[in-house]
């Protein structure tokens, strides 16, 4: 009998996810989507078996910033709920994937979400980052990058490419992206833990996760720390106006 691990992975719709989850499989089993229409916390799985080991590999759609004005927040909050009901066991990986260019805030966001909270920072995490195929020199991205990545505590960061049908370009690209695949799986195997991480179940990370979820959504926080609450109070108590408490707490969440 195989062992198995389970993998999440996480990104925007448009990022490389799909593509990715492709690349892995070795066949096309994913929906390549680069339009904004993914909805928030939707989740697919696909199973494939390397160097001995079950993987069940999980497509999710991250949090992102274009779904502020298009999907209602109580759906994405809802989304979130089923989403740790059906893996409450967790994951031994979290592979988060961002297109190449700058760490944008939902991408913050998303590790904030998923790796900070929901996991409490105990699933390990690497991060791919999707359209390198044109960079002359490897991981130049990443040393560009160094001080911002350095908060995020990946295990390992990979740029690569999944480009497929590239035209007059494909001679260039395909060993490319077999350079990926291989460096991807190379990852997996080494930082995935043996125990699956389990979706924490403490109420104070949880009011947290739906806090991080209405910020994107440009709604206010539903729920403050007890230390906030305390902190309000006193300035209240110095005759602090109610208006600047309140842009100060939303600052803080």
């Amino acid at each position: 009998m195989a062992h198995s691990k389970w993998i999440l992975i996480v990104g925007s719709t448009g990022e490389g996810k799909s593509s990715l989850i492709n690349l892995l499989m070795g066949r096309e089993v994913a929906n390549v989507n680069d339009s904004a229409d993914g909805v928030t916390m939707d989740c697919q799985e696909y199973v494939t078996k390397h160097a001995e080991t079950e993987y069940h590999l999980y497509d999710t759609i991250g949090l992102h910033e274009a779904d502020g004005g298009k999907v209602p927040h109580k759906n994405a909050i809802e989304k979130l709920v089923a989403f740790a009901k059906s893996h409450s066991e967790g994951f031994n990986l979290i592979i988060f994937v961002m297109a190449k260019g700058r760490i944008r805030h939902d991408f913050e966001q998303n590790h904030l979400l998923f790796h900070d909270t929901i996991f409490c920072s105990q699933a390990p995490s690497i991060l791919y980052v999707n359209g390198c195929e044109f960079e002359k020199q490897t991981g130049k991205w990443v040393t560009e990058n160094a001080e911002r990545l350095k908060s995020f505590q990946f295990k390992d960061v990979v740029c690569g490419t999944t480009m497929k049908h590239a035209g007059e370009f494909e001679e260039r690209i395909a060993p490319k992206r077999e350079e990926t695949r291989t460096a991807i799986w190379n990852a997996i195997d080494q930082f995935s833990a043996a125990k699956r991480a389990p979706i924490t179940r403490y109420l104070k990370w949880w009011q947290k996760a739906i806090n991080i979820v209405l910020n994107v959504f440009g709604q206010p926080p539903l729920f403050q720390t007890e230390e906030m609450n305390k902190f309000a109070e006193i300035l209240r108590k110095k005759g602090v106006r109610e208006d600047v408490i309140k842009e100060l707490v939303k600052t803080l969440q």
